[in-house]
């Protein structure tokens, strides 16, 4: 390995913590950055007063990233690991979403809940459309079922929106 993959590699795991630091840094400026960068912080809670716990849906947003993107390309053989770092993750930000709520609204909040909790049971239904189930009526079967799972979580959203 060269010392620039050491150094890109570095800077790849740097990143979501580099952005928490940067962000406790600057909180007291917040409002210009949210001026200057408001995608970033589209609908999280970042008053001054507030805790910098809402901050880290920042960092966990591309530490996912990179944890899926870093599994896709070293565990290419080994599908289960990268199966199991999308239900880890997934599952991660589902406590993090209920136990902090970083989100200025309710209605975002309970979105945020449902999309985790969709990708959460789909890394469920991931394993099911691999060797782990061998017979393909049975993954036939089981995809008919998360067909309708996907159609009703489009329809469930389209409602509420």
């Amino acid at each position: 390995m060269s010392v620039l993959e050491i150094l890109q590699i570095f800077i790849i795991i740097a990143l979501p913590f580099g952005s928490i630091i940067f962000l406790k840094k600057k909180k007291p400026k917040l409002t210009k950055l949210v001026d200057k960068y408001g995608s970033l912080f589209l609908n999280i809670k970042i008053e001054k007063n507030l805790s910098d716990r809402p901050l880290w849906n920042i960092t966990f947003f591309f530490l996912r990233r990179i944890i899926v993107t870093a599994c896709t390309a070293f565990f290419i053989k080994k599908v289960f690991v990268q199966i199991w770092a999308i239900n880890i993750i997934s599952l991660s930000l589902l406590v993090f979403y209920i136990g902090q709520q970083p989100f200025t609204s309710r209605f975002i909040f309970n979105l945020e809940v449902l999309n985790e909790l969709f990708l959460y049971v789909s890394s469920f239904f991931l394993m099911c459309f691999t060797d782990f189930v061998p017979n393909p009526v049975d993954r036939y079967d089981i995809g008919a079922i998360y067909f309708y799972l996907i159609c009703s979580l489009i329809v469930i959203i389209w409602f509420i929106s």
